[in-house]
């Protein structure tokens, strides 16, 4: 370690050992990245691109600290390539941000003038590549003394401009074309081309301190930090959300003008069949407790309750003999949860909205079953009907189609989608399998 410190110097030791820690978070923040974004292309490609890019830069760029004035023979070949891959992906950091523009809109390569200032910026870094591969064999950028130290060439300067001009008129191409791209991508684009930019300037007029790699570094924990901001108020939008929900979720299960008629029938009842007036309070007590149940937690609930749920709806229904149709189950799946009353609507809307109840050959039928990838449940009439009729009338009854399906999402990732075959409307529910 002594040995090291004496080789390099203690300021370019503290450099070394900052780069290194630096590289550690690089490596955790890649890794998390791709966790994260693992299932969104877009944001997928462009954190990696950008980290992988400023990861190599600094892997390099602290190798080379590492091994500045190592005289050995294997020491004089990893400096050289160190340097010459340092430089490299200086360049990569910079065409990542032109390759960005085009991969995160099709709109932003469809205009003149941005596909312009980006064939500039890949003008430049054509002619900087070349001087690269050129001061291999006349040191016009860097070459290093008899000790095997780093020197700058006396071009450097020249193509530290050159870079610099790059990196502007990628930023001027970002602020030029923001419109197309997607709000969130601008301000990871935005915020990498400012601390490279900010980083070559540093970096030209102070010989020695590693700005551009420093600037990197801290351009990818500004990224980190302004997600963590976003996803934190991602959390707090769903949470307002699921109140509205809720809200709408009382609204519409208790309905008024259900809960009177319900009273008006058990009222009959306890004069012509007591029995089955007690019957049908205790089924109205259970469905309103759920109900206000449900209004006071968000957790999903099993197959099982929420069928029960389901039938003591269909009793209060069905307490009127006039209702005739057939209920049929087919229930081979019912190890998973989903949202508190996501099957009811769906039932009520095919009573309410579907079938005839006072014709016997109306039928609804529910089913439940699993595929490779999801748990399904299934609610099916027999009446036709246009999938646009259902879903207005869904959304007219509040908690309806489009309520059911925002649940769903925003709850277990579950999708709910209206087919109609064969003169039957099916209402499909699919909730992922973990």
């Amino acid at each position: 370690m002594d040995a090291l410190v004496e080789r390099i110097g203690a300021g370019q030791f503290a450099l070394f050992a900052m780069e290194s820690w630096g590289l550690v978070f690089l490596g955790i923040l890649l890794f998390y990245q791709l966790l994260r974004y693992g299932d969104r292309r877009e944001y997928r490609m462009l954190y990696l691109s950008l980290n992988t890019a400023t990861f190599a830069y600094n892997f390099f760029d602290a190798l080379s600290v590492f091994i500045n004035g190592s005289t050995s023979a294997a020491g004089t070949f990893t400096l050289w390539y160190a340097y010459f891959m340092r430089l490299f992906f200086a360049h990569c950091v910079l065409l990542t941000f032109t390759l960005a523009y085009r991969f995160v809109s099709h709109r932003f390569a469809r205009s003149a003038f941005l596909r312009c200032l980006v064939g500039t910026v890949w003008v430049i870094e054509v002619l900087a590549f070349a001087a690269l591969i050129l001061t291999q064999f006349t040191g016009a950028l860097y070459y290093f003394d008899s000790s095997n130290y780093y020197h700058r060439g006396p071009e450097y300067d020249h193509y530290a401009i050159m870079m610099l001009f790059g990196t502007f008129v990628s930023l001027f191409a970002l602020i030029v074309g923001r419109k197309k791209i997607e709000k969130h991508q601008f301000k990871v684009l935005f915020v990498f081309c400012c601390c490279t930019l900010v980083g070559q300037i540093l970096s030209l007029f102070f010989y020695g301190a590693r700005f551009i790699n420093l600037s990197l570094l801290l351009a990818s924990i500004f990224v980190l930090v302004f997600e963590e901001i976003e996803e934190s108020s991602r959390r707090i939008e769903d949470q307002k959300k699921l109140s509205e929900l809720k809200l709408q979720l009382m609204t519409s299960q208790i309905k008024p003008h259900f809960i009177f008629n319900s009273l008006q029938e058990i009222w009959v009842l306890c004069y012509s069949d007591p029995e089955k007036a007690a019957f049908m309070v205790e089924n109205f007590s259970v469905y309103l407790r759920k109900n206000l149940d449900a209004l006071r937690e968000s957790e999903p609930v099993s197959v099982e309750e929420e069928m029960m749920i389901t039938d003591k709806f269909l009793s209060l229904v069905t307490a009127d003999e006039a209702c005739r149709f057939r209920l049929e189950y087919d229930i081979e799946d019912q190890d998973f949860l989903l949202p508190p009353f996501t099957l009811q609507p769906l039932v009520e809307n095919a009573l309410k909205h579907g079938i005839n109840k006072h014709n016997p050959d109306s039928m609804i039928m529910i089913r439940s079953y699993e595929n490779k990838s999801s748990h399904i449940i299934e609610v099916s009439d027999n009446a036709t009907l246009v999938k646009e009729e259902i879903r207005q009338a869904g959304e007219h009854n509040g908690v309806g189609i489009e309520n059911v399906r925002t649940r769903l999402s925003q709850l277990c990732g579950g999708t709910l989608s209206v087919k109609q075959e064969n003169g039957k409307t099916t209402a499909v529910i699919a909730i992922p399998k973990e």
